[in-house]
């Protein structure tokens, strides 16, 4: 091969590398997203009288919504509509990635820099936990005993007080009807030190939620949402071992909305968003009322949290899966990231993160 032929060979090669690493940054481009927010007020301005409607994520199914007191962000996914998404709140940036699969939660992560895009997450994937880079889509699945069998996949999932992972499922054949023939199928697992999905309630459930813990760590509250009950189990946060028969927090009336996702706050009250009802249920330890807040445009509530850098606004995830032109014209926000301020006497706790 004569020396003219062998530069232009390497020259065809630089190309074909270049122009791929030029493909390969507009496949990034395209799956990672800008956005602007709907309220345009300052976010230290979150009215405390009524809720307003933050972001038009028009989510299928927005969920797993977190706080990250250490840089000042919040996170979420839309589950069916595979995207993930991060607010810093002191820029109001927001971007979203793609998802290569179904994703219920994004679990903070100690020991890193948690808001460098770079950092693998913490994921509940449909079929799995997993580590995952949501800038390079490396993906490290963690084993353990939760397999994806039939139509069911991870669904809500926090972190207790001293960094393990709790997480459950949900099935989805016949989610829509009678529950003698939606069946429990699902369970619980836990993600420790080892860095493994184990099983620790075996449930079955039809539709596991309300992942929340008290303040002290000692009690987790769930929900398995069909039954329109909130559970408190006692937890022993050092050996994050759950034991002894289920208390019933409080029981959901016919009127009111199946229980979703959850927090508590600082005086161990738990927040609890109602599916259907479009509302906020703010429960006492002893299992009365403290609060509602309605939520006038969204009556499928998902999941909240309490952040900002004062711990006292709520955010609200809601869903507009299923609805019909007629009821999204009825329901403006459905799909979209809400939020209010809670006003004196309520301050959240900073979640705390995954220690692995």
């Amino acid at each position: 091969m004569s020396q003219k032929v062998a530069l232009l060979a390497t020259a065809a090669v630089a190309a074909a590398v270049i122009y791929a690493g030029l493909q390969r940054r507009r496949k990034d481009a395209a799956r990672r997203t800008t956005h602007t927010l709907a309220w345009t007020g300052a976010l230290e301005d979150i009215p405390e009288n009524e809720p307003v409607l933050l972001m038009e994520c028009n989510a299928l199914v927005g969920e797993g919504v977190v706080w990250d007191a250490k840089t000042q962000a919040l996170r979420w996914v839309d589950i069916e509509g595979r995207r993930l998404y991060r607010l810093r709140y002191q820029t109001r940036e927001v971007v979203s990635w793609e998802l290569p699969k179904r994703a219920s939660m994004a679990c903070l992560r100690e020991g890193a820099e948690s808001d460098k895009a770079t950092l693998p997450l913490l994921m509940g994937f449909e079929d799995g936990f997993a580590l995952y880079n949501p800038e390079t889509r490396a993906t490290q699945y963690l084993p353990g005993d939760y397999v994806q069998e039939g139509n069911i996949r991870l669904n809500d999932g926090r972190c207790d007080r001293q960094g393990r992972l709790v997480c459950g499922g949900v099935n989805l054949d016949h989610i829509d009807e009678a529950l003698d023939v939606w069946h429990a199928t699902v369970s619980t697992y836990q993600i420790g030190e080892d860095m493994r999905a184990n099983q620790v309630l075996p449930g079955p459930y039809r539709c596991y939620n309300a992942t929340s813990f008290s303040p002290d760590g000692r009690t987790m509250y769930m929900a398995d949402t069909p039954s329109k009950q909130i559970l408190a189990y006692d937890y022993d946060p050092m050996t994050g071992n759950i034991s002894g028969k289920p208390r019933v927090l409080k029981e959901f009336t016919e009127e009111e909305g199946n229980p979703d996702g959850a927090t508590v706050d600082a005086s161990g009250n738990v927040w609890v968003a109602e599916f259907w009802a479009g509302r906020i249920n703010c429960i006492a330890p002893d299992g009365s009322t403290v609060r509602r807040i309605e939520i006038p445009h969204a009556k499928r509530t998902t999941c909240c949290c309490i952040g900002g850098p004062q711990l006292d606004t709520l955010f609200i995830t809601s869903a507009c899966i299923g609805l019909t032109d007629g009821e999204l014209k009825q329901q403006p926000w459905a799909g979209g990231l809400m939020a209010i301020k809670l006003g004196k006497g309520f301050r959240g706790i900073p979640e705390a993160r995954f220690f692995g």
